[in-house]
């Protein structure tokens, strides 16, 4: 099983079909969460180490909003970046076993 075309009535491309293993459509969001956690950790750890300073808490009025705002997009940016990673892995994991 592999990426198959649908059928376009229209002349447009056909827009690949891929089939994954049902099974890691449970993995991959439980990978995903892991491998965030740790990544954020790492990211904490780092940012703690380099400036000396704990991280922005986005909730501490103390903090400056374009400071809490750099961060919060930091993170969010990395956060994103895994999870892409993450499903991609563990789709392609999935087409592999299945093969």
């Amino acid at each position: 099983m592999g990426s198959t075309s649908r059928d376009v009535q229209d002349g447009s491309t056909p827009e690949p079909v891929v089939e994954v293993n049902p099974i890691m459509h449970l993995v991959a969001p439980l990978v995903a969460v892991g491998a965030t956690f740790v990544v954020r950790k790492v990211l904490e750890a780092s940012y703690r180490g380099i400036t000396g300073r704990e991280v922005p808490a986005p909730r501490d009025p103390s903090v400056a909003w374009g400071q809490a705002l750099a961060w919060a997009m930091a993170t969010a940016a990395v956060a994103a970046a895994v999870e892409v990673a993450v499903y991609r892995g563990v789709n392609q994991a999935g087409r592999e076993r299945q093969s």
